[in-house]
């Protein structure tokens, strides 16, 4: 009999334990479920600049309105931007400037529809302000009027000359102002104007040179500078 008691016993203290484990381990996936589901309501959180107009549900003014920083749901993003909130529509880290300060230690964007344009963006000459600090194409246009140092090759013989360029006018004509040999023994041209004129495309040509050798052709944009036809050419650029 003392052995059946014994047998009781054991078969009790087995099933205990495996009552406890059990709980102790659901509770565990309860904590852990909990835990994830913090982590998932963060992740899928965003920070916008929001527009509180002080409406209450019934459309009485309740507080003066006011920009707020709030978090909401990432699905909600597209509703707050159809009312105007800010935030980083074009995902490329910055923040367009807004009145609640989010991003600006960082520099706001100036274009939040293109990811390519923000502070941090290399400029490149296009037309366009690509690092947002309020300068288009800074450094990187070459202008039509002015001297401008262009190389006339006889053979492989390099015989760089100067040239004076005046302003465009509204028909597209300009004028040389003579140009003059840079290091050669060759004299300079004085006197000699050369009139040109220069398409919508930045195709140009020069007449009356001492000889049609002497004249230019090329094209000119603010981007790539000047780009002359043979025997004269740009490369070194200086």
């Amino acid at each position: 009999m003392k052995k059946f008691y014994y047998l009781l016993a054991s078969i009790a203290i087995v099933l205990v334990t495996m009552i406890a484990c059990e709980k102790a381990s659901i509770e565990l996936d309860e904590t852990q479920a909990v835990q994830d589901e913090v982590l998932l309501a963060k992740a899928d959180k965003a920070t916008i600049c929001h527009y509180d107009d002080g409406l209450d549900e019934y459309g009485s003014f309740e507080n003066d309105p006011q920009w707020v920083t709030i978090d909401i749901s990432v699905n909600a993003l597209e509703a707050h931007r159809k009312h105007g909130d800010k935030y980083d529509w074009d995902g490329d880290g910055y923040y367009p400037e807004n009145e609640c300060g989010i991003g600006e230690d960082l520099g706001y964007d100036c274009n939040d529809d293109i990811a390519e344009i923000n502070p941090d963006a290399i400029e490149v000459c296009d037309g366009i302000d690509n690092n947002c600090n309020g300068e288009v194409d800074e450094d990187l246009t070459y202008s039509f009027a002015g001297t401008h140092v262009f190389h006339y090759f006889i053979g492989t013989t390099n015989y760089p000359h100067r040239f004076e360029f005046g302003e465009i006018d509204e028909f597209g004509k300009f004028t040389i102002l003579g140009y003059y040999p840079v290091d050669t023994p060759l004299p300079p041209h004085d006197g000699i104007i050369l009139n040109g004129i220069i398409d919508e495309f930045g195709k140009f040509s020069t007449t009356n040179g001492y000889s049609s050798t002497w004249n230019l052709y090329g094209t000119f944009s603010e981007c790539d500078g000047f780009v002359l036809d043979s025997p004269w050419s740009t490369t070194p650029w200086f």
